[in-house]
């Protein structure tokens, strides 16, 4: 019990530390991403069973920047699609890595 106990608390600040104000949306979001890198946006949806104003409002969040004003998490890139300029792919950033690694720390 101690030890679940302890891993939660790690869990929780890592969590706390790389994204304060973030929903466990966007910790599902980050995590399906680190699982499956070049995802495409829409086939998020899918996969979550989220609506898509959801995914874009977290993708935003996890990115470079969430609004013109407001700098984003910088967990994740979007890139466009090579063969369909309309699709975004999701990759993590170095950032993103990095938050990743503290993750599988605080579960070990």
């Amino acid at each position: 019990m101690q030890v679940e106990l302890k891993r939660g608390l790690n869990l929780a600040n890592v969590l706390r530390e790389y994204i304060p104000d973030s929903t466990p949306n966007g910790f599902a979001i980050f995590i399906v991403i680190a699982q499956n890198e070049g995802l495409a946006a829409g086939d998020l949806t899918v996969k979550l069973d989220m609506p898509k104003s959801t995914i874009s409002r977290n993708l935003r969040k996890l990115g470079e920047r969430f609004s013109p004003q407001q700098a984003g998490l910088d967990l994740i890139k979007l890139e466009h699609d090579e063969s369909d300029y309309r699709v975004r792919r999701a990759f993590l950033t170095d950032r993103g890595r990095q938050f990743l690694s503290k993750i599988k720390e605080a579960l070990a």
